[in-house]
């Protein structure tokens, strides 16, 4: 059957780390394992649940980045860290969920985006601070 997809994937399998908001506002770490990546997005393996619609900061190495022709300019990040929405998400066996994402665009955000951004470049700030700077 053939796919209709904007962008072709890339069958990349790396380990990231993602950086989100718990639905307390807790911010909470977790280590994903991709399968692939394209141009507008991810498909991932995770071992804690993640809701549709949620927000999470990705942090992409350049070098598969550099595969899928990113364009670096036109989608929200930050040091390496992409703002990404999850799109949909399905419970594999063993406390396992496989995840569809998608990068955002800078052009296309909304207030409530940046304001996810913000927040969660503020928390990945505050990890890279000497936590003598932290709480001053």
């Amino acid at each position: 059957m053939e796919e209709k997809r904007r962008h072709p994937r890339f069958p990349i399998m790396t380990t990231e780390q993602i950086i989100r908001l718990t639905e307390n506002q807790t911010p909470r770490k977790n280590i994903i394992v991709t399968e692939n990546i394209s141009t507008s997005g991810m498909k991932f393996t995770i071992n804690n649940p993640l809701k549709t619609t949620s927000y999470f900061l990705v942090n992409l190495n350049d070098i598969n980045l550099d595969k899928t022709e990113h364009n670096k300019d036109i989608w929200l990040n930050s040091g390496g860290f992409y703002l990404t929405k999850v799109m949909w998400a399905n419970s594999l066996k063993d406390d396992f969920y496989q995840v569809g994402a998608r990068f955002l665009e800078k052009k296309k955000c909304n207030s409530t985006d940046l304001d996810y951004f913000t927040e969660l470049v503020n928390i990945k700030m505050l990890d890279i601070l000497p936590e003598s700077i932290r709480y001053r």
